[in-house]
């Protein structure tokens, strides 16, 4: 019975996630906000500044002009 509970406890939580934010484009500004907020203490966020990024007024524009494009050998040979 507990797992039916954590189940039920999650749909309400996801429920209210989707609910409280219909816009995608925010939902999306607000989920990238928070992965640098995240990474950035992070070897790879201080290579990057990722801590100045979130501080610009367009933290997309300026994570795309100083990250550079990594697929996925290029991020395993370089950083992992």
């Amino acid at each position: 019975m507990a797992i039916i509970g954590e189940i039920i406890k999650k749909a309400v939580e996801l429920s209210h996630t989707i609910i409280d934010n219909p816009d995608p484009v925010l939902s999306q500004q607000k989920v990238f906000h928070d992965l640098l907020n995240n990474a950035k203490d992070t070897a790879f966020g201080k290579k990057y500044n990722f801590r100045d990024i979130l501080a610009e007024p367009d933290p997309g524009e300026s994570f795309a002009k100083r990250v550079p494009y990594f697929d996925y050998n290029k991020i395993y040979n370089e950083w992992w």
